[in-house]
């Protein structure tokens, strides 16, 4: 996707209430190493790069499920790490990358609308681009709200714990998992032990053992 504005870098702002002039060229279905190499794209001053990811590739291959089982973190914009495959862009001026920017991810791969139900910023994922068009092209004026909530909703439906309060909840986890499961992996059941004499079965129609 190639931006091309009509006017110069850091001139307006978003809150002037006039229409920005300049227009946008999409490109489908490019390879993008091949786009990176090409020198149509690398002498572009204004030019992202959107693919769709999953972020499990970023991390080592024998890391176990429960490993990524965190507390979530609602307050973050730039979501990296997703459960679901997301959208990506990576913006470039000169062929030089910028930034990469998760967008976020969800089960149906739609940031166009509120597909989930979402009590909370149902604009989150068009003002995270407007945010990122207006880095791109110098636009200036104030970010556009991104977070998941407004502070009214977050305030009405979260608790922000502190690190006392993490820390004797993890306690309060360990010694429950105590109760649960008494028997650590050293000191565990014995393992069963089989007695008596294998069993062969007969098939008395074709006279074979199996």
């Amino acid at each position: 996707m190639v931006f091309k504005p009509g006017f110069n870098k850091g001139s307006v702002t978003h809150t002037q209430g006039t229409e920005l002039k300049g227009t946008a060229e999409y490109y489908y279905e490019l390879p993008t190493e091949w786009v990176l190499r090409s020198d149509e794209f690398r002498t572009k001053e204004h030019m992202w790069v959107v693919i769709l990811k999953d972020s499990r590739t970023n991390y080592p291959a024998e890391m176990k499920p429960g490993e990524f089982a965190v507390v979530p973190r609602i307050t973050e914009i730039d979501s990296g790490c997703q459960a679901f495959i997301q959208p990506i862009v990576r913006r470039y001026s000169y062929g030089e990358l910028i930034e990469e920017f998760a967008l976020g991810g969800n089960l149906t791969v739609r940031c166009d609308q509120d597909v989930l139900g979402i009590v909370g910023n149902k604009k989150r994922v068009p003002n995270k681009i407007r945010n990122l068009v207006c880095r791109q092209l110098g636009i200036g004026g104030p970010e556009f709200d991104a977070n998941t909530y407004d502070e009214e909703t977050f305030k009405k439906h979260f608790t922000v714990w502190d690190e006392k309060k993490i820390k004797m909840e993890g306690m309060k986890h360990a010694e429950m998992k105590k109760k649960l499961y008494p028997c650590t992996p050293h000191q565990g059941p014995a393992r069963w032990a089989r007695k008596g004499t294998d069993i062969v079965l007969q098939d008395d129609a074709m006279n074979m053992e199996r």
